[in-house]
Order: structure tokens, then C-alpha cells, then sequence
């Protein structure tokens, strides 16, 4: 059987996928499957008579999957089905929308999907966790920010924004890079890790480096007790409804990702506020300056900054 922390799934998809499984294994997954909430109410004794087993071997169960014992799986699991019963989505994000639909019906699936998203990334948020990273952020000279996949380029949206009032922001997906400054720089400054799986190699790599030197980091992953929830003490929880590999898009965890880097940047925004402000104003004031003002070829007046 493969521990849970080598594969990347949730209990729920761990205790289904059963391939690595004995028949005594099947036998006790199957009956945690049907109990559901209910298993609340059990105990390793009753699980033991209730599949005609030991209670010795259901615990084994319980360590092969990760866990030091069954109250530990217990409150993982219960979590977990907690989080996927109170998450009322009429959207499937892998699959939003299907062949036979018009683009009237595909643009009101995406709409919905958004709100969907934000609404699932709020019902995970710890705001203690928020403020963690925002004295994360505040403290650090450079935030470093790595990205394996596709959310590279919203995490450059965020260096932009971070960049044009004051702070200093890398992002790489070079991993021998970002390796090396996870090495070397200094214990003050931040690291932001971007991972859905929470499992990603590169990403365990660099977390372990940090974790090892004392350097704070922030998680931007999936819910879940994965590798990098494990070395992080700040994760920030993204919208969990994705699969890997089945699905047409990474929709929800690059809704999520943006949506929690705009939340990082108007809350460091927000705690100087005017020295931000002007920050930005003296930033994009000079950067017109020195590739010519377009200011008179605009017509908009909805564009035009007061004077």
C-alpha cells in the first residue's frame, strides 16, 4: 500500500483507489467509504469486529496509510468530508462545460465557476494564516516566488504589482535558481510555493531547504495533509475540487491562485496605505516620463487620472 504522502490524493480518493490494497485492506477502506460521518462514532475495536478483523491489523491499516493511529485518520478524514459536504458547487471545474453548449451557456458556466471558486477559497480561509504571511512579506527584503506549472504568469502579475510600489519580487520556475536563493539568502526574506498537488518534487525540495535554515515560507496549495502542508506553517488553501489529469483547464486553482495573490498584495498595500500609494503614483508618474506621455491621445475621460 503506498503512503498517503506519496501519492497525490485526498483519503477519500486513497481509500477508493485500492489497487495496492490486500483484501483485508479493501475490506476496512470499503468500510470506512459507508460509514461516512458516522465513522465518528466508531473506535478501533468496533471497526475490528465490524470487518472480522483484528484490532492490531486495523491500526497497521491506519500506519500504512501514514498515521501514526486511527484518531489522527479519523480527524484528517472527518475534515475532509466536512470541507466536500458543505461545498454546494453546481460547477464541475474539470470539466465546466460540455460540447453541445452554446457560448451563452459556456460564458454563464465560466461566471458561475468564478463565484463558485472565490466562495470556496473564503470557506477555507484562515485569516491567522493571513496574517502570518503579510509580517512574512513586510519583514522580507526579497520575496522569492516559485512555480512549477501555469500559475507562473499570475505570480508575475503579482511581482508587477509589488514591484511599482517598493518591493522587491523574483519569480522563477528554474529550480537551480530558486534552489540556490532557497540556500543562501537571508533568513529574513520570504518564499512564496505554488503547488496544487502539494507533492511536486522541486517544490518538496526547496520547501525541505528552507524548513532545514529557518526561512519562513508561504504554501499556496490544495487543502489537505500533503508533503508541503506538512513543512509549511503558513498555507493558504485553494479551491480543492480539481483533479491531476482529468479536466479540460486548471480553472479553479488558477482563480484560486489570483485571487489569494491580490489578497496578499492589498493587504501589504493596505498596512502603509499612503506610502503605498504614493509609492505606485511616483513609480507609473516617472515610467511616463521616460517612454513619453500618451496622456493626450486619450480620449476616455473614464481613463484620465485627475489632475
Amino acid at each position: 500500500m503506498p503512503h498517503r504522502n506519496e501519492v497525490n490524493m485526498l483519503l477519500t480518493q486513497l481509500l477508493k483507489t485500492n489497487e495496492y490494497f490486500s483484501s483485508i485492506d479493501k475490506i476496512i477502506a470499503s468500510f470506512i467509504l459507508d460509514k461516512g460521518e458516522d465513522l465518528e462514532n466508531e473506535t478501533v475495536r468496533s471497526i475490528a469486529n465490524k470487518t472480522y478483523v483484528s484490532p492490531a491489523t486495523v491500526i497497521r491499516f491506519f500506519q500504512r496509510l501514514g498515521y501514526s493511529g486511527y484518531r489522527m485518520f479519523k480527524q484528517d478524514y472527518l475534515s475532509e468530508l466536512k470541507y466536500f459536504s458543505s461545498h454546494f458547487q453546481n460547477i464541475d471545474p474539470n470539466i465546466p462545460f460540455q460540447q453541445k453548449d452554446d457560448e451563452r451557456t459556456i460564458t454563464n458556466k465560466l461566471a458561475a465557476l468564478f463565484k463558485e471558486t472565490i466562495e470556496d477559497v473564503l470557506s477555507l480561509m484562515d485569516y491567522a494564516m493571513l496574517h502570518k504571511a503579510l509580517y512574512a512579506l513586510k519583514r522580507a527584503e526579497i520575496i522569492y516566488i516559485y512555480s512549477a506549472g501555469a500559475q507562473i504568469g499570475i505570480c508575475d502579475i503579482f511581482k508587477d504589482k509589488m514591484i511599482k510600489i517598493g518591493k522587491n519580487v523574483i519569480v522563477s520556475n528554474v529550480i537551480d535558481e530558486l534552489y540556490y536563493h532557497a540556500s543562501f539568502t537571508q533568513k529574513e526574506n520570504t518564499f512564496i510555493l505554488v503547488s496544487y498537488s502539494g507533492e511536486t518534487r522541486n517544490v518538496l525540495d526547496i520547501a525541505a531547504k528552507l524548513r532545514k535554515r529557518g526561512v519562513s515560507f508561504i504554501a499556496i496549495t490544495s487543502y489537505g495533509n500533503h508533503g508541503l502542508s506538512k513543512y509549511s506553517d503558513c498555507c493558504l488553501y485553494a479551491s480543492t475540487r480539481e483533479k491531476i489529469n482529468a479536466k479540460i483547464g486548471d480553472f479553479g486553482f488558477n482563480i484560486s491562485v489570483l485571487f489569494l495573490m491580490d489578497l496578499l498584495y492589498s493587504y501589504y498595500f493596505s498596512s502603509d496605505y499612503f506610502v503605498n500609494y504614493q509609492n505606485r503614483k511616483n513609480y507609473l508618474t516617472d515610467f511616463e516620463k521616460n517612454r513619453g506621455s500618451v496622456k493626450k491621445i486619450i480620449r476616455n475621460p473614464i481613463l484620465k487620472d485627475d489632475d
